[in-house]
C-alpha cells in the first residue's frame, strides 16, 4: 500500500488545441501538351518555349527529349520508347494529377495523330472532370503536312486530307475505304507513314486506289525528313511515285486534278481562276461573294461532277484570309508518325506524329 500524506490533487489534461481542419487540397497540377513542330528550334513556337521552360516533369518519347534537350537542363524527364504510348501518357498524367508542372512534348502537333488523343482517353478513365487535376494546356504545333508543304510549294491551296497508312492501330479495310473516297472527291491526299521495313504493300495498293480517279501525271510530293539534317524533297508524277525509296521519313502529298507544277513547285489553286480574269476583273456570270455559277463548261469539282449543283454559298472569295482556317491543326489532330515501326538507329521525320 501507497501512502499519501494529503489530499490528492484532481487530475488536469492539457489543455485542448483548437479543432482538427480538413486534410490540406492536394497541390493543383499542370499537363501541357506541346507540339514542337519539326524538331527544329527556328519552328518550335514561343508558347512551346514557354511551357517547356515552365515545367517541372518533361514526359516523351525518347528521340522527341533528344530534340528539346538543351531547354530541359535540370527538370526531371521521364523518357519512354516506341510502342510504349500509352505508359507515356498515363506517367504524364499521373504525376500532373500530383501536383507537378508537366509537358508532354510530341513532334508536329500533339493533336494532329499524336499523344493529345491519348491523355484525354486517359484522363476519362479515371473519371476526371474540367476543374480537377491536372488543368490542361494544349500547345499547337506545325504539323508534317505544314512543314512538308512548305519546302515543294503550295499542295494545300484547296481541299486536303490526311491518312495514315499505319495499319498497326487502324484495320487495312478502313484506311483503304478511306483512301479510296478521297481519291474520288479529288482532295489532295497527304499520306502519313507510308511504309515502314514491315510494311511495304499499302503505300503500293493505295498508289493504284488513286491511279484509278486519276490522271498519271497528277503531281506528287515526297519529302523526307522536313527541316531536319537528313531533309530531302522530289517532285514526280503518280505514275511514277513508287521509282523512289520511300519510308516512315518520308510524307507523301498527292495533288489533286487541278494541281500542277510550275517552276519546281507544286501548286494547288484555291478557285480565283473560274470566277476572276488574270486581271482580277470578276468573270461574266458572276458575282463577289456569292456561289459560283456553273457555265458551259462543268468545273472539275466532285461535287459538281456527281450532279449536286454549286456548293454553298460561304463567301469565300469575299475575305478568304480573314477567315477562320476550317482544317486547323485542332479540327485534324505527332500524327504518331508511328513511333512503332521505327528503328532505334533511325530518327523519325521531326514533323511526324508519334502514335499511328
Amino acid at each position: 500500500m501507497i501512502a499519501s500524506s494529503g489530499p490528492v490533487p484532481p487530475r488536469s489534461d492539457p489543455p485542448a488545441g483548437p479543432p482538427a481542419g480538413p486534410e490540406p487540397a492536394p497541390a493543383h497540377g499542370t499537363l501541357s501538351l506541346v507540339g514542337i513542330g519539326p524538331g527544329a528550334g527556328d519552328h518550335v513556337t514561343p508558347a512551346a518555349l514557354a511551357a517547356i521552360g515552365e515545367a517541372e516533369v518533361v514526359v516523351g518519347y525518347t528521340t522527341y527529349i533528344k530534340l528539346v534537350r538543351h531547354l530541359i537542363a535540370g527538370k526531371e524527364v521521364i523518357r519512354t520508347g516506341m510502342t510504349e504510348e500509352i505508359g507515356r501518357a498515363r506517367a504524364a498524367v499521373e504525376r500532373a494529377r500530383a501536383g507537378s508542372k508537366v509537358v508532354l512534348v510530341s513532334s508536329g502537333d500533339a493533336g494532329v495523330y499524336g499523344m493529345a488523343g491519348l491523355v484525354f482517353e486517359v484522363l476519362r478513365d479515371l473519371g476526371w472532370r474540367r476543374g480537377d487535376s491536372p488543368a490542361l494546356r494544349l500547345i499547337p504545333g506545325i504539323t508534317a503536312l505544314s512543314s512538308c508543304g512548305s519546302l515543294v510549294g503550295a499542295p494545300l491551296g484547296h481541299d486536303f486530307c490526311a491518312i495514315s497508312l499505319s495499319d498497326l492501330l487502324t484495320p487495312w479495310p478502313v484506311i483503304a475505304r478511306r483512301i479510296e473516297a478521297a481519291a474520288a472527291a479529288d482532295f489532295v491526299i497527304g499520306l502519313y507513314n507510308p511504309a515502314s521495313g514491315r510494311r511495304t504493300r499499302q503505300i503500293v495498293e493505295a498508289q493504284a486506289t488513286i491511279r484509278r480517279h486519276r490522271d498519271g501525271t497528277t503531281p506528287v510530293a515526297l519529302v523526307k525528313s522536313a527541316y531536319r539534317k537528313l531533309q530531302h524533297a522530289v517532285i514526280t508524277d503518280l505514275d511514277h511515285l513508287l521509282d523512289y525509296e520511300i519510308g516512315m521519313l518520308t510524307t507523301v502529298l498527292i495533288g489533286s486534278s487541278q494541281s500542277f507544277v510550275f517552276e519546281g513547285y507544286l501548286v494547288t489553286p484555291r478557285g480565283y481562276g473560274h470566277k476572276y480574269t488574270a486581271a482580277g476583273q470578276v468573270k461574266d456570270g458572276q458575282r463577289p461573294g456569292h456561289s459560283l455559277v456553273l457555265g458551259d463548261t462543268a468545273l472539275p469539282d466532285a461535287r459538281l461532277e456527281a450532279g449536286n449543283g454549286a456548293p454553298p454559298d460561304d463567301d469565300d472569295d469575299v475575305d478568304d484570309d480573314a477567315l477562320p482556317d476550317a482544317t486547323s491543326d485542332a479540327a485534324l489532330s505527332d500524327a504518331m508518325l508511328s513511333d512503332v515501326t521505327l528503328p532505334d538507329a533511325v530518327l523519325p521525320d521531326a514533323a511526324l506524329p508519334e502514335v499511328v
